[in-house]
């Protein structure tokens, strides 16, 4: 005869248990539980208030008139801009390898030295119609207007790369320093003769003339250029001080030019694209 067997059978799960053992656990547990909620509550008590004095003090700092931190923080971006300046001039502004004598703002009004202004960031150091003309417009363009382009171009960046060797060596050697201002002058005026010379192409497509009016004006821009430039290299054919104000003038002049001039190009690329 099978043996009956009375003995209840346990069943455990992830949550529970019939296990009547279970209820020998004592009240350890729920201490346990008690302390952790306890720590965690003081934490979290502790960590508002911290959060609360931090804020406050910063309100209480950034509502005065005098904030300590402020001043500090204004001087840092004034070097940092101040340095920057400086990098740019020395590596694209300066090509005569010497240290500026300070930025265009301080240089505005008043006189200075030939010897001096050599060492400004003038215009012909730094601007060219090349870098104003992007690679992407010549895209799409008819050979011809592409060739003109192209030509004024490379044309105005070989001059200019000349007009630079004049006057890092006018600058470098005083003895000379009359003699190539007076090169570079008479070279501002080979290249505006050259760039004259440049015909501007007649497209069949091009009815109404726009592109080629465009051209027109893109090459008359590109002339006042060094038009412009021979007026700033005639300022430093003197013994005397130069003014700098009159300087910057004409060499905001040269700048102008130089963007209208491969602005100008561009829109005839552009509009001759579209023919």
């Amino acid at each position: 005869m099978a043996e009956n067997n009375d003995k209840p059978r346990i069943i455990e799960t992830a949550s529970a248990t019939t296990s009547k053992d279970n209820e020998n656990s004592g009240p350890f547990a729920y201490i346990i539980t008690g302390v952790s909620l306890g720590i965690l509550l003081v934490l979290t008590l502790l960590g508002t208030g911290c959060t609360s004095l931090v804020l406050a003090s910063l309100a209480a700092d950034s509502g005065s008139s005098s904030n300590a931190l402020s001043f500090p923080y204004d001087d840092l971006e004034k070097d940092l801009d101040t340095d920057l300046e400086d990098l740019l001039e020395r590596y694209y502004g300066n090509p005569n390898g010497s240290s500026n004598k300070g930025s265009k703002s301080s240089q505005e009004s008043g006189f200075a030295e030939v010897a001096d202004v050599l060492d400004f960031s003038l215009a012909p150091y730094g601007s060219s119609i090349d870098n104003e003309v992007s690679a992407n417009s010549y895209a799409g363009t008819p050979a011809e207007v592409r060739d003109f382009v192209r030509n004024i171009s490379e044309t105005d960046e070989e001059y200019t790369r000349q007009l630079v060797v004049l006057l890092d060596n006018a600058a470098k050697k005083e003895d000379e320093r009359t003699a190539k201002i007076q090169e570079a002058k008479q070279l501002c005026s080979d290249a505006r003769d050259a760039i004259d010379k440049i015909e501007v192409p007649k497209l069949e497509q091009d009815q109404n003339g726009d592109v080629a009016f465009q051209l027109e004006s893109g090459k008359t821009e590109a002339i006042k250029r060094w038009e412009n430039m021979a007026d700033e290299i005639a300022m430093l054919d003197t013994t005397s001080t130069v003014n700098t104000k009159d300087l910057w003038s004409i060499d905001d002049k040269v700048v102008d030019a130089t963007s209208n001039a491969g602005d100008k190009l561009e829109s005839a690329m552009d509009a001759a694209s579209k023919l």
